[in-house]
């Protein structure tokens, strides 16, 4: 785990996630600024940023969700 708040950036691309839920586990990650999710279930079947991680990841913490 302590590998894991040294990054930066992180890809999370063809994942298959489905869950807002399942990307909140980030927000522990101090150093981290950006976060990739393109090609996931969350960001295929939807349009827009899912609302749950714009709120948390985006404007409270300012972490850049692609």
């Amino acid at each position: 785990m302590l590998y894991a708040i040294l990054f930066r950036f992180l890809t999370l691309a063809h994942n298959y996630l489905t869950e807002e839920e399942d990307l909140l586990p980030v927000a522990a990650w101090p150093n981290l600024t950006q976060v990739l999710i393109h090609d996931n279930p969350l960001t295929n079947e939807r349009s827009g940023d899912p609302p749950m991680l714009k709120k948390f990841l985006t404007d409270r913490l300012g972490l850049y969700i692609f």
